[in-house]
């Protein structure tokens, strides 16, 4: 969160594994700030499922629309 108040071009969030990690990476998108993020996944088709699995059911529709308005790029790593 200290980033967001920085104005940085890129922010690296690391690992979204809970929901206030991946909260943090969907408000600095909204707020304009580039960042990358990584999620264990195996298609990119997981990514956004993946991602809704932290909220709260009664938050995801509306979390849903807010990642979606500001994802870029899911681009998957096998190795």
């Amino acid at each position: 969160r200290a980033d967001l108040r920085r104005a940085p071009s890129i922010i690296g969030v690391g690992e979204m594994r809970d929901l206030e990690t991946f909260q943090a990476a969907v408000l600095a998108g909204q707020v304009g700030h580039f960042n990358l993020s990584t999620l264990h996944i195996h298609s990119p088709g997981e990514a956004i499922p993946r991602c809704l699995t932290m909220v709260p059911s009664e938050m995801r529709e509306a979390t849903a629309h807010d990642l979606l308005s500001v994802l870029q790029y899911i681009i998957v790593q096998k190795l």
